[in-house]
């Protein structure tokens, strides 16, 4: 009765494997489309936020740059100052 089974669980074998090959290679498709489309607009996302922060550090450094000119002007017109939490003070002699 059990002659000639082992071709027959041979081929049952041989088909679950490419099944579960053919699985795989199908959901790494999937998955792969999936996180890489999710990830590019959290890098955008990222990138965006990181634009705006350069440029609200740019525009601070902008009025940094400033008020030294200004503290530099200050000096050289009166010959003294003081810098004082982010303003300047012209000092008496």
């Amino acid at each position: 009765m059990f002659k000639n089974w082992g071709f027959l669980i041979g081929e049952m074998m041989f088909l679950l494997l490419i099944a579960a090959l053919l699985g795989l290679l199908v959901g790494w498709i999937i998955w792969g489309r999936r996180a890489r489309a999710e990830g590019s607009s959290e890098n955008a996302t990222q990138v965006d936020a990181l634009h705006a922060q350069l440029s609200a550090k740019e525009a601070e450094l902008t009025q940094i740059q400033d008020q030294l000119a200004t503290c530099t002007a200050a000096r050289a017109a009166r010959g003294g100052l003081s810098v004082h939490r982010g303003t300047c003070r012209v000092r008496g002699r």
